[in-house]
């Protein structure tokens, strides 16, 4: 089965007062995405990888839920300890 991947990283894109922001935006808080540092997704559609990964991003608890119901979803996502260490990353 072919599968499209895609990946979404919390990773710094400007850094205001010594603090790193990520490009993806949490639509609850309306700041940039702290809970995750990287996501991936493989399914057999481009645009739905592409979604997934930035909501799982944004909201990492999704991704057992997203799995339970999709036997056919592949996907991985590596979280911060604490959201404060988020903002050690650097492009």
């Amino acid at each position: 089965m072919n599968r499209f991947q895609c990946q979404q990283c919390g990773a710094a894109r400007f850094v205001p007062a010594e603090k790193a922001y990520g490009h993806i935006i949490d639509p609850r808080t309306g700041f940039p995405a702290e809970n995750a540092l990287l996501s991936a997704v493989a399914l057999p559609g481009a645009a739905e990888s592409d979604a997934l990964s930035t909501a799982l991003l944004t909201a990492p608890e999704l991704m057992e839920s997203f799995s339970a119901r999709r036997p056919e979803i592949r996907c991985l996502v590596a979280r911060a300890r604490k959201p404060s260490q988020r903002s050690r990353l650097t492009a």
